[in-house]
């Protein structure tokens, strides 16, 4: 039932063209599979919680209750975990939200021996300045460059490597 007109069949793709198709598809299935833009999310969500602490926590009254108060120092201490704890539920097979995931877990882990070195500074008896309130959080970013992070903005960070 072929009257008479030819059927051109496509020529086989090469196999470049193979390979990208099926890379492309893969790419796709993980994606999909591992909902990466989902545990961004939660890590941003942590991220914008811990600034939000920080800067609570920069005010220099804040800072002089922090130090004179322990039941303070444990709800802040206390906040910290739930970020971290926040943190832990993120399971990334993602290479990009890991690493994305271990910088915010060193600055929450940062925040907190911030909150832990208030009570060696009130044991010690050690009066504190409001200007002295601000120079904790400049160390925690001065540390983090050290290690090869880039502050481009308040919300990214990029590895130098």
């Amino acid at each position: 039932m072929n009257s008479g007109r030819l059927m051109l069949k496509a020529p086989p793709p090469s196999e470049v063209e193979a390979a990208t198709t099926i890379q492309a598809h893969w790419r796709g299935f993980m994606v999909r599979r591992t909902r990466p833009l989902e545990k961004l999310q939660i890590i941003y969500e942590v991220r914008q919680g811990l600034k939000d602490h920080m800067r609570v926590l920069a005010e220099p009254a804040q800072y002089e209750s922090l130090c004179s108060d322990p039941k303070q120092r444990l709800r802040w201490s206390e906040c910290a975990m739930a970020l971290l704890l926040r943190l832990d539920s993120v399971q990334g097979a993602h290479a990009d939200v890991r690493d994305i995931r271990k910088l915010v877990t060193k600055e929450v882990i940062a925040f907190q021996e911030i909150i832990d070195s208030t009570s060696k500074d009130a044991s010690s008896g050690k009066q504190i300045k409001s200007r002295d309130a601000r120079v904790p959080f400049q160390n925690l970013y001065f540390t983090l460059q050290q290690e090869g992070w880039i502050f481009v903005s308040a919300n990214h960070l990029f590895n130098q490597q």
